[in-house]
């Protein structure tokens, strides 16, 4: 648990880097970023270090320092990110067949051996509770439904999977281009057949990009449920990584990606 005193030092250190490192990255945005300095000057004018600037996630800002570092982001973060954009989705009426969810998805096949899936359909469904109404959803729409989601793989990397059930396959994209664990695998199958479903033996590939460092996961994981939904979303490289972070700063605070602050926001 972070101190006070040290998140304002963090705070302090973002503004720094805004000055410093970042500096570079902000005089050579590409054209779809160049609103950023004027959303970045706007966003530490408005949001002071410790608010809440996303009540429905319980979002405080001292959750977003790490865009501005080249270090890993958390699941919350990445799960925040993932409901931002299934609010994106949902008010724009678009791909309506698809429903983003988040890295709660996985937590029964994460302890699949222990699950007792037999109690998918009952009045107790116990830990399969969520995957239940997602169920329910996915039989409500006749099975014309896509489920695409993020994965926490090995403790420190983050992928991300879709399931089609409507022909009933597996779709997986790992920045690191490895396959998809067993054990999610095993869950994702388990999770088809309480529903009358048997996914296809083969598993195809999501489209992602590829990183090459020790932190990107969840950026391109993000970046790969947003190309699913609108292909017209640039890949992400790691030309811009940085200044796609930056970004992320702004839409996370904003949530629907129009750089005005509310008043109740400043501290």
């Amino acid at each position: 648990m972070r101190t006070t005193s040290e998140l304002w030092q963090q705070w302090m250190a973002v503004d720094l880097a805004l000055r410093t490192r970042l500096s570079t990255t902000l005089a050579t945005l590409p054209s779809y970023l160049a609103h950023l300095p004027q959303g970045l000057e706007e966003f530490f004018s408005t949001v002071g270090w410790n608010t809440c600037v996303h009540p429905k996630h319980n979002l405080y800002s001292p959750q977003l320092i790490p865009l501005f570092f080249d270090q890993p982001l958390s699941g919350t973060l990445l799960d925040t990110a993932c409901g931002m954009l299934a609010d994106w989705q949902s008010a724009g009426s678009i791909r309506s067949d698809v429903h983003v969810s988040t890295l709660e998805v996985q937590h029964p096949f994460l302890f699949d051996r222990h699950i007792d899936w037999s109690r998918f359909d009952s009045d107790k469904p116990g830990q399969l509770s969520f995957l239940r109404r997602l169920g329910d959803e996915a039989r409500s729409r006749s099975f014309q439904f896509k489920l695409i989601f993020p994965l926490h793989v090995n403790e420190n990397h983050f992928s991300t999977a879709m399931l089609d059930f409507a022909d009933t396959s597996i779709w997986y994209g790992d920045s690191l281009n490895r396959n998809i664990s067993a054990h999610d695998l095993r869950g994702m199958r388990n999770f088809g057949n309480a529903l009358g479903l048997t996914f296809q033996h083969s598993v195809k590939t999501l489209p992602h990009a590829t990183q090459h460092d020790d932190y990107s996961c969840p950026d391109i994981t993000i970046n790969t449920i947003e190309r699913f939904i609108w292909p017209e979303t640039k890949p992400w490289t790691s030309e811009h990584a940085r200044a796609e972070r930056l970004e992320y700063v702004l839409l996370l605070a904003t949530h629907n990606g129009l750089y005005s602050f509310p008043v109740a926001y400043v501290s």
